[in-house]
């Protein structure tokens, strides 16, 4: 009994070790949709002028930065369109994170780390 458990366990191990790593996609580069697209192209994707998203932009940029600049951390911007999109069309995260190449994860925290910014704001422009 003992054996043919050693023998299972030894294929298991082996068929382990035979499994490549898969490796995780960084783009070097990211879309930046408010440098590549035009004014009518980026009002249809985001609901928004590129002015507007501008704007919010350094109305919360200091808050939206990222503190460190390991593992290709996402700017104020990126952070921003990402949330705005998945607010204009409630796309599901992981298709909003597609577009933008960012992880499904970093979309999450990229629209509740917006959403709470953006709520900070409330009492300077809802009354």
């Amino acid at each position: 009994m003992d054996d043919c458990f050693d023998f299972f366990l030894l294929e298991d191990l082996e068929t382990l070790e035979s499994i490549e790593r898969r490796s995780i996609f960084i783009p070097e580069h990211r879309n930046n949709d408010l440098n590549k697209l035009d004014e009518d192209d980026f009002r249809r994707r985001y609901r928004f002028y590129k002015g507007t998203i501008e704007t919010l932009v350094e109305l919360r940029c200091t808050k939206l930065d990222s503190a460190t600049s390991r593992n290709h951390a996402l700017t104020a911007a990126e952070k921003v369109l990402a949330a705005i999109r998945f607010f204009a069309f409630g796309n599901r995260q992981i298709n909003v994170g597609d577009l933008h190449s960012i992880s499904q994860p970093s979309t999450s925290r990229a629209i509740t780390d917006v959403a709470r910014a953006f709520a900070e704001l409330r009492p300077q422009y809802i009354y």
